[in-house]
């Protein structure tokens, strides 16, 4: 373990700054109250609102013995919740001076953690002295800033931007990781989207409708003549046309058809 050297004449802040650092001791508020009912005097140094650590620093000193209480420790990191961030704690120098005759030194084998009498309520005078003070002290935050440092001053409008430059040189390069890739084979979604009412194209309903709308306008289906051609034709044509058929095996084999009706039409 490293000594500590303080200088014979250093006050109390001086020698925090020594050993934590000169962040704690300038954030120091100083506490002190003198209970005559209780019998008990408190002398200290404990930090703002602006200072935290991660785990908590707490100096007691009770007649001048460095000692522990984890009751007076606990009220005080109660009253610091409402000011710190989660799960961060603040530095603490205390020194109670009580009658000795109230203090039990025999609680711990090594005499390291302590009581004393009306122990309750000397630890809700010190948590309320403590609140008093944060109340006080966080009225404003403390910034510190740096001054700039002497030289020439440089407008917006001096900055030159470089623009694009038309030669090929290294800093035009486009990279891989800076290009989009796109392909003009790619589908949209309007592809995939058909208009409300309209069936898509190769669909049962497109087909249904279609046969209805050419069942509607009259158009055959087929290659064979409908009623209205047969009713145009006379006769004669019906006849001629029946002759011109190319008589197959069958009608050879057969016996010869009778004689065409005399007429042919549609009733």
């Amino acid at each position: 373990m490293a000594d500590v050297r303080t200088l014979l004449n250093a006050s109390t802040v001086d020698n925090i700054r020594a050993v934590f650092g000169n962040a704690v001791s300038r954030e120091l508020i100083e506490v002190g109250c003198d209970d005559q009912k209780l019998a008990f005097n408190l002398k200290g140094f404990i930090s703002n609102a602006n200072y935290s650590v991660k785990k908590c620093i707490f100096l007691l000193f009770i007649n001048h013995r460095l000692v522990e209480s984890s009751a007076l420790k606990k009220a005080i990191e109660t009253v610091y919740a409402a000011y710190l961030p989660k799960n961060t704690h603040p530095f603490l120098y205390l020194s109670l001076e009580i009658a000795a005759h109230n203090v039990d030194v025999n609680v711990h084998p090594t005499k390291h953690e302590v009581h004393f009498l009306h122990e309750d309520s000397i630890i809700e005078s010190v948590q309320k002295h403590i609140e008093g003070k944060l109340l006080g002290s966080n009225s404003s935050r403390t910034y510190f800033t740096q001054t700039l440092l002497p030289g020439p001053s440089v407008s917006s409008s001096d900055v030159v931007k470089p623009g694009p430059s038309s030669g090929s040189g290294s800093s035009d390069k486009l990279y891989a990781h800076q290009m989009v890739r796109t392909d003009c084979r790619a589908q949209k979604l309007d592809a995939f989207l058909q208009p409300v009412g309209r069936p898509a194209p190769g669909s049962k309903a497109e087909v249904s409708d279609t046969l209805e709308s050419e069942e509607t306008s009259g158009i055959p289906t087929s290659d064979q003549p409908c009623d209205t051609d047969m009713e145009e034709m006379s006769d004669k044509e019906l006849v001629a046309a029946f002759e011109e058929e190319p008589e197959t095996d069958t009608h050879r084999d057969s016996t010869p058809p009778a004689d065409p009706p005399a007429k042919y039409g549609c009733v």
